[in-house]
């Protein structure tokens, strides 16, 4: 009997710890990718962190925010350092240690950034690729983009580097041929650095990808599942905020 009774108390006890940790502030990573997501004078701002903030605000669940690259944020919740991380596009692998939600919080563009008037033309096919294109450091973009076989003696050679301003100097010094990246993300960045009038997009997109905010696997299920709900009745608004991007 009294095993039975310390059993129950023990039982107790471990559902309250868990629901204790699971009312504590949420930790979110997210990484800099203007205008969606990034740091100014120590806050974190973006079109989209103002969505997951105000989501998390009406579910009445306390959340602090982290910036770090892409490639890190995404170690840290596989470490169990996070609790919930954007933006995120669906990978198998990622899957493996991460919770998608059913419905992603927007859709983005990928469009190839080239010199203006260097001839460059995407027509939707990777293999008429050509010359050296730049690429982001952990970005899935398409599998054909990174998988493609490079049979011909003037195939596409990928250049990686870690961050966006990198291919847009790199594009600037003549170093690459082009390079492909969101839309909006392209277009604040070019604004801001000043080379609007230097750079053209493709017409036709490499990739047109939703996007998620993905929780840690052992998160409650029922956080998920609320957020997720919020998210789709944002998105069945009139006025939805999480337009294509």
């Amino acid at each position: 009997m009294i095993h039975k009774i310390l059993l129950f108390v023990l039982l107790i006890g471990a559902m309250t710890g868990s629901a204790l940790a699971e009312n504590a502030t949420l930790k979110i990573i997210t990484e800099p990718w203007a205008p969606f997501s990034y740091k100014e004078n120590g806050k974190v701002k973006g079109v989209i962190t103002d969505v997951v903030r105000n989501v998390f605000q009406s579910m009445d669940v306390s959340v602090t925010f982290q910036v770090v690259p892409w490639k890190r944020a995404v170690a840290m919740l596989k470490k169990g350092k996070g609790d919930a991380l954007y933006s995120a596009s669906y990978k198998t692998e990622r899957a493996k240690f991460l919770i998608y939600p059913k419905h992603p919080i927007y859709q983005v563009k990928y469009l190839f950034y080239s010199k203006k008037g260097s001839g460059f033309n995407f027509d939707g096919n990777v293999d008429h690729l050509r010359g050296k294109i730049g690429a982001m450091r952990g970005y899935s973009y398409t599998k054909a983009f990174w998988n493609t076989p490079k049979t011909c003696a003037d195939c596409y050679k990928i250049e990686i580097v870690n961050k966006l301003e990198q291919n847009f100097k790199k594009l600037h010094k003549g170093e690459i041929t082009a390079f492909p990246a969101s839309q909006k993300v392209a277009e604040a960045m070019m604004k801001k650095e000043g080379y609007t009038n230097e750079f053209e997009a493709s017409l036709i997109p490499l990739a047109t990808k939703d996007y998620f905010l993905t929780f840690r696997k052992g998160i409650d299920p029922m956080l998920v599942d609320k957020f997720d709900q919020a998210i789709a009745k944002i998105k069945s608004g009139s006025r939805s905020v999480l337009a294509k991007h």
